[in-house]
């Protein structure tokens, strides 16, 4: 199975357990998210924290300070780990 076939078969289990539980599957993603990008999300819960906030200020432009803080509040609320 490719990776592109395990994650859609990811995605409609998640949607499949929402819609049990009387929930909307666009909730799946935490409107945090949209803050960061999805690289840096992947980074984040690779375990990548540096390199999750070196990326997060070349796209954003941010100091290392306000990109350090924006990734340690969407680890402290969001991480899957």
């Amino acid at each position: 199975m490719s990776d592109e076939e395990r994650l859609h078969r990811l995605e409609m289990q998640v949607a499949y357990v929402y819609r049990h539980l009387g929930l909307d599957p666009a909730d799946a993603v935490p409107s945090g998210a949209g803050e960061l990008d999805l690289d840096v999300v992947q980074l984040i819960n690779s375990g990548k924290k540096i390199h999750a906030i070196k990326l997060h200020r070349e796209r954003t432009g941010l100091g290392l300070a306000e990109a350090k803080d924006a990734v340690d509040e969407f680890e402290r609320r969001y991480r899957l780990g």
